[in-house]
């Protein structure tokens, strides 16, 4: 996560927000749950162990422009209300699909959990490609784990875990150095 801190820096915001994103997931074949990872409620279990290669094809369809419909246990709002709210009220409504970019990687597979790289446009819900790869699939399909590894240019690399802030060894040269000042930003993001 980026943390924007200070007026003449929030205005960057739309523009970080709106840059192309790379996430690393864990998916868990087998299981469907409501909301498409391992904090929903499980509701069917199979027990069809796919092939390689009948992943790999189903892979092939999570490539280049597709289209998404955004889960109902997310903040997307339909006319004015947040879906996750109609969820948890037990409604479901008609969702339009989105038209969205992405590139969706194989890293391993060990049944049942197979291992993805996502990189993708804003708006883009890896908890649907997981859960769609297993409607794919035949065998249902749930996010266990998931880890953004790239936001625009800026990397697990450029990160500083948060909770270290609570360490008696604190290295503060290390803090200092994951701080992107505006300059810093700019000449790694000449486009902007």
């Amino acid at each position: 996560m980026v943390m924007l801190i200070g007026r003449n820096y929030t205005k960057f915001s739309d523009h970080l927000m709106g840059q192309e994103k790379e996430y690393v997931g864990r998916v868990h074949l087998g299981i469907v749950t409501d909301t498409y990872d391992s904090d929903g409620v499980k509701l069917q279990t199979h027990s069809l162990i796919p092939s390689i290669e009948e992943i790999s094809s189903a892979l092939s369809h999570f490539q280049g422009v597709i289209e998404q419909i955004p889960p109902m246990y997310s903040a997307k709002k339909i006319n004015g209300q947040k879906l996750y709210k109609l969820a948890r009220q037990g409604e479901v409504i008609e969702r339009k699909p989105v038209k969205l970019h992405v590139q969706t990687d194989l890293i391993a597979y060990e049944y049942p959990y197979l291992d993805i790289r996502v990189t993708c446009s804003k708006g883009t819900y890896i908890r649907s490609i997981a859960h769609d790869l297993g409607q794919s699939l035949g065998c249902g399909a749930h996010l266990a784990t998931l880890t953004r590894t790239r936001s625009g240019s800026l990397t697990l690399a450029d990160c500083f875990d948060g909770k270290q802030l609570d360490a008696p060894d604190l290295d503060v040269n290390e803090l200092c150095s994951k701080i992107l000042n505006h300059d810093r930003y700019l000449s790694k993001n000449r486009r902007f």
